[in-house]
């Protein structure tokens, strides 16, 4: 039974297309009329590689904007089809919890497993079929387009008008410097949040730093959710 297994991951192996042709059959076709469009495709043949592959829902659920802004701006477009691979075999068996991968776009994605419910996530993007065999790499198909990140924890605190106050608080307590750090999960107040405390808790805060410190922090996880 041993001999009769190994015997058919080697054909399968031996048969496999290349990354193109896997995501082909796989019927990833918005894929690969955006890898074409971008100019990546004779790339994607030229080494070993790994793709997270987005299926044609996923790239359904990105707004017509994002769309129409990508399919003018290839740049973009293949930095953005870029974040989705990372060089060499990458299988299942591979990922563990908090497993950062460096991609082509030169910017990390970071694995997520989650017990409870036997889930594996890039980038929150869930993984939906593991290890499609290519002749040159390996396919895992995800159900949402991975977005690279834009800044800091501190920088989409500082470009939400909603959490200005919680930025505020965050610089007086002093830390915004350790918000900077990898692997942190915020939970977030919103201005009507902090509003909802009171003008008599707010003033307490306010001559309380270090326990103002003390809260903030209990909003910060040591790792990703």
């Amino acid at each position: 039974m041993i001999a009769f297994l190994t015997l058919a991951v080697l054909v399968q192996s031996a048969f496999a297309g290349n990354l193109v042709e896997v995501l082909q059959n796989d019927g990833e076709t918005t894929l690969i009329a955006l890898v074409q469009q971008a100019g990546l495709a004779d790339a994607l043949l030229g080494g070993e590689f790994t793709i997270f592959a987005p299926t044609n829902a996923a790239f359904a659920k990105l707004p017509q904007a994002t769309l129409d802004s990508l399919s003018k701006d290839t740049t973009a477009l293949a930095n953005i089809l870029k974040y989705h691979v990372v060089k060499g075999s990458i299988h299942k068996a591979d990922a563990s919890n908090e497993l950062q991968l460096e991609t082509l776009a030169g910017t990390k994605i970071r694995f997520n497993i989650y017990s409870h419910n036997h889930v594996v996530t890039v980038e929150g993007s869930k993984i939906t079929h593991f290890d499609l065999t290519a002749s040159n790499g390996m396919v895992h198909v995800i159900d949402t387009v991975m977005m690279p990140p834009e800044g800091s924890i501190v920088d989409l605190v500082a470009g939400n008008s909603d959490l200005s106050t919680l930025l505020s608080k965050v610089q007086s307590a002093g830390l915004a410097g350790a918000l900077q750090g990898d692997g942190l999960t915020v939970f977030a107040p919103t201005n009507a949040a902090f509003a909802r405390l009171g003008s008599h808790v707010l003033d307490n805060l306010r001559r309380n730093p270090n326990l103002l410190k003390e809260i903030l922090e209990y909003h910060v996880v040591p790792h990703t959710e």
